[in-house]
């Protein structure tokens, strides 16, 4: 036995021998010799749940991200400092630690694991109750596709590998994502000065994105076996089309069989079945422009196709259903399946139970709205007068907008002066609250002298339904005309930029473009609003691609950047933030060493392997004269994607963060919207301690909250410490925001005091809808789907 005791060790524990030799050999294999002969010698299956106790000794809840994450701060044993989760009790927490102290006491890991991951024997409260918090943990913190994001970045995803290696692929390939994983979920304080995990949080982390890759594996092979159905669907919806007569439904039948296809065929992603699903959106590319529809085909085939069309319409049949209101609905159903496939990973508004946190930025010391005390009582003839704008809207506006939502660009039959039209057509304004804030960005970042360290960004914070987009879009038309004006033989000059020509050091206007990042759900809704306000021909808008390679092309000297015959002040690029967060992978590390090391929003280093040239054909390579940022709050908490987006804000001269709820989950959600715009306060390491020092305050005043104290219900402000602790800190950051936060809810009133918008009352009416079976199988299919994630 003692002779053997060597290749046990091996055996056994080989995953610990990790902690000695690094990521890679976490999962070198046992000498060939040993695998038949002692295959019982396996180690415990880890779980999530066992994974996080050791995660737990490691002290990951001291980590911000994690606690920002998980909403918790747990302390076994200390409860007056624990954070708990929702529906946890003072006796939960007893129970957890009881079981936590007894898998401390167990004598080896695989003994800690094994008790830790066990159903079996011995009911304890404990385990159970930590076991369905960690399951319902990764649903709402969204674990397991944050984890999968980081696969994706990585180009390890199962879906990127072949199919026979899937299954038992992870253990080869999660060591090349455990560093991005750990940022993520843990922050940087977890890697080294290298940007790699430190040793010690290797082997739980990787057991944990082990759970995922299972996951993923298991909906790659039931999509499977969807596959060959779905494309004998697709196959009868373009048959439908050779008919008699062509109807929207066949159309619409056509795209939503494509769509779902395609999104099985990407999980299974064999050079066969992605050759197969370009025909198909070839053949849907056809079907669009042959009604007249605006499709841009997204890449140049490699090779001609050889494959049979699958329909052939008539010019009889593309004239029933070519008009002007058939095409539009196609088309906007076509974007909704093809136009946005990157999903946005939007975090769902989760604002912390004070409702009146937000006070010290809704209204300033004089009682008037946050950041347009200037402009509070200026008309609107002042405002566009003072802005240069003729008839109160840009030179490069449209003058007219349709009630039936059609723009000029698409449509342009539907905008001639006729008495067909005439009763569509309204003529397009600007509320006075969206002069004023135009007014008040432009006040913000322009001065009357130079200035080198002037913030130029404004945070626009305007609750939901005040226009925040139509504002951005008239910065941009602002600044696009005052460029052009500047070079013209005769200047007129608007009388604000008179009074305050320079913007940060210089008195001349950049020709650069404007970029304006959205989630990949709202830019056709974005590009839709853009192209009713802009005239045709004014702006050049173009959409930034996600795959690398047109990515590159797109800055090159044939991309089409640079074919446009636009001024760079008049070009407007959209990107999506899952682009953006792919192309920042690709080029920085994810150490922060720039500037700081020790702050978790430090800009990092370029990797090595990024030439000058490389850098150049990217976004980050650029110059911008403006950066909006749309729903600015998913960007609130620290860890790669603030940074990425920092980074790219860093080469805009004048930002825009966009949210209707700058607070989110905590005050110092606020902190991270002024990175955003520019406020020079919140970079430094002051603000990094304040921002440490609130946490601590804030979990101690929630101790001082008495039993039963119910917020939502219980209106005494003096009773709840923690709202007087947030309104505190609410209002320190105001003032440290130096005046570049716009706020205007509701209940704010114009110059002559009417309310901003009167909204009709509210009535609620249930109505009964009676599902169809198919509708009703869809529902069922996508709520199993969703309760084995």
């Amino acid at each position: 036995m003692l002779l053997l005791s060597p290749f046990i060790i091996w055996i056994g524990s080989s995953l610990r021998f990790a902690e000695f030799c690094g990521a890679r050999a976490a999962f070198l294999p046992p000498p060939k010799f040993l695998k038949t002969r002692f295959t019982f010698l396996e180690m415990p299956t880890q779980t999530i749940a066992s994974a996080l106790l050791k995660l737990y000794q490691l002290g990951i809840w001291d980590l911000p991200t994690w606690q920002d994450l998980t909403g918790t701060f747990l302390n076994f044993h200390d409860p007056t400092v624990s954070v708990l989760p929702k529906g946890w009790s003072a006796a939960d927490l007893a129970n957890v630690r009881s079981f936590y102290d007894q898998y401390c006491a167990k004598p080896t890991e695989d003994a800690k694991i094994a008790f830790a991951s066990s159903n079996r024997g011995t009911t304890l409260p404990g385990r159970k109750k930590w076991q369905t918090w960690v399951t319902s943990m990764c649903k709402t913190a969204k674990i397991h596709e944050k984890i999968a994001a980081c696969f994706s970045s990585a180009n390890c995803h199962p879906a990127d590998i072949e199919v026979d290696s899937r299954k038992n692929g992870g253990p080869t390939y999660i060591p090349y994502c455990v560093d991005d994983i750990a940022l993520q979920l843990l922050g940087s304080e977890t890697l080294d000065e290298n940007g790699r995990l430190l040793i010690r949080y290797r082997l739980p982390l990787q057991a944990i994105a082990q759970c995922t890759w299972y996951n993923l594996t298991r909906r790659l092979d039931r999509a499977q076996g969807r596959f060959d159905t779905l494309e004998g669907q697709v196959l009868a919806a373009f048959n439908g089309l050779n008919q008699s007569k062509l109807t929207r439904a066949q159309v619409a039948s056509v795209i939503r069989a494509v769509a779902r296809w395609r999104n099985v065929a990407e999980l299974i992603n064999t050079a066969e079945t992605m050759d197969r699903v370009e025909h198909m959106e070839s053949e849907l590319e056809r079907l669009m422009q042959e009604l007249g529809a605006e499709v841009t085909t997204k890449k140049k085939k490699k090779k001609k196709s050889t494959s049979s069309p699958l329909f052939k319409l008539s010019n009889e049949m593309i004239k029933s259903l070519a008009t002007d209101d058939n095409v539009q609905a196609i088309m906007n159903m076509y974007r909704e399946f093809f136009d946005n496939p990157e999903t946005s990973g939007n975090d769902a508004p989760i604002i912390e139970y004070h409702q009146n946190v937000l006070g010290p930025l809704e209204q300033s010391a004089n009682g008037g709205d946050t950041g347009v005390e200037y402009e509070a009582r200026m008309s609107p003839t002042q405002l566009a007068e003072n802005l240069g704008f003729i008839q109160g809207i840009p030179f490069s506006f449209n003058n007219h907008r349709r009630i039936d939502g059609l723009n000029p660009w698409t449509s342009p039959q539907a905008f001639v002066e006729n008495e067909e039209n005439i009763p569509f057509l309204l003529n397009l304004d600007l509320h006075w609250h969206q002069l004023v804030g135009v007014h008040a960005i432009i006040r913000r970042c322009f001065s009357e002298k130079p200035s080198l360290n002037r913030c130029t960004g404004v945070l626009v914070s305007d609750e939901v339904g005040l226009g925040k987009t139509y504002q951005a879009a008239t910065v941009v038309a602002f600044l696009a005309d005052a460029a052009i004006r500047q070079i013209a033989i005769v200047q007129v000059i608007p009388p604000i930029l008179r009074e305050r020509p320079y913007l940060g050091g210089e008195k001349h206007i950049p020709h650069l473009p404007h970029l304006i990042v959205v989630p990949g759900t709202l830019m056709s809704q974005w590009i839709d609003e853009i192209r009713t306000l802009f005239a045709p021909k004014g702006i050049d808008i173009l959409t930034y691609p996600m795959a690398k390679d047109e990515r590159q092309f797109f800055w090159g000297p044939n991309g089409p950047f640079t074919a446009t015959n636009h001024s760079p002040s008049s070009i407007i690029i959209f990107v999506t933030q899952s682009t953006l967060q792919k192309e920042y992978g690709e080029l920085y590390s994810k150490k922060s060493k720039l500037g700081g090391a020790d702050l978790p929003w430090a800009q990092p280093e370029l990797l090595r392997s990024v030439t000058p040239e490389r850098l150049a054909c990217s976004l980050f390579g650029q110059r911008f004269l403006s950066g909006i940022i749309d729903e600015a709050h998913t960007y609130r908490n620290n860890g790669l994607k603030h940074t990425a987006v920092l980074t790219l804000l860093s080469k805009c001269i004048v930002r825009m963060p966009l949210t209707a709820t700058p607070l989110q989950t905590s005050t110092k959600d606020l902190a991270a919207m002024g990175r955003l715009t520019g406020i020079p306060h919140f970079f430094t390491h002051e603000a990094w301690n304040e921002e440490k020092e609130d946490a601590r305050e804030l979990r101690l005043a929630r101790k001082e909250l008495p039993d039963g104290y119910d917020p939502l219900k219980d209106d005494d402000s003096e009773r709840d410490v923690v709202k007087l602790k947030q309104v505190e800190i609410a209002r320190r950051m105001y003032a440290n925001s130096e005046g570049h936060v716009i706020r205007r809810t509701r209940n704010s009133l114009d110059y002559k005091g009417v309310p901003l918008i009167p909204l009709p009352l509210l009535t609620t009416e249930y109505v009964y809808l009676d599902l169809t079976e198919r509708e009703l199988g869809i529902i069922t299919d996508h709520g199993s789907s969703l309760q084995e994630k």
